[in-house]
């Protein structure tokens, strides 16, 4: 059993030239809220890990969101959208420091803002998919692996081998990885076709 609810927004949406923006608001209560996102190779709190002059409006997020409160923690996935906002729809303010004022995550997912190189208007229709869970706290580890889980669930390949007998048991391990902390995330046969490679 998992604890997870799975988000699918549809939206069908008339073409516009005038300026817009769409945001899907996902607000969560909750005393002093922290956040915590990933980036490649690593994960950053907004203002104690931007260096001075960082864009605190907008914020380019891997696969996974993190919101601490004093009682609880919640980890966000977005599959569709990876750009965000937190607390506020806040762009083009330039703050030198991100006002933390509630848990609100706002999943930027599409504008037409810009003049050039950028498509003027957006129609047709879009699907947009993110997923949560939550618990007491949620450390970076844990966001990990539930956001590795979201964006790549490990698939079931079922093979039917030509025995006449069973001689392994009904369910088994493939392979175990310890410290909890490490992450397969590949498993592939060898390209000279002599072992596999995790």
């Amino acid at each position: 059993r998992e604890r997870r609810i799975n988000f699918i927004y549809r939206l069908n949406k008339k073409m516009t030239y005038d300026k817009e923006a769409v945001y899907l608001a996902f607000p969560f209560a909750g005393e002093k809220p922290q956040f915590r996102y990933e980036i490649g190779g690593g994960s950053v709190r907004p203002n104690e890990d931007h260096w001075p002059g960082g864009c605190r409006d907008w914020f380019s997020v891997q696969r996974w969101v993190t919101v601490k409160t004093e009682t609880a923690a919640v980890a966000w996935s977005p599959l569709d959208t990876p750009l965000i906002t937190l607390c506020d729809m806040s762009p083009g303010k330039w703050y030198d420091e991100l006002p933390v004022t509630n848990g609100t995550i706002f999943a930027y997912i599409m504008n037409n803002y810009w003049c050039t190189n950028y498509k003027a208007g957006q129609d047709g229709d879009f699907t947009f998919r993110y997923s949560l869970t939550s618990d007491a706290d949620m450390s970076p580890a844990a966001a990990s692996l539930f956001g590795e889980d979201v964006q790549a669930p490990m698939r079931a390949i079922r093979l039917f081998a030509k025995r006449d007998q069973q001689t392994l048991p009904s369910s088994m391990s493939f392979c175990e990885v310890e410290p909890a902390n490490v992450m397969t995330t590949t498993v592939k046969p060898a390209d000279d076709g002599d072992g596999i490679i995790l």
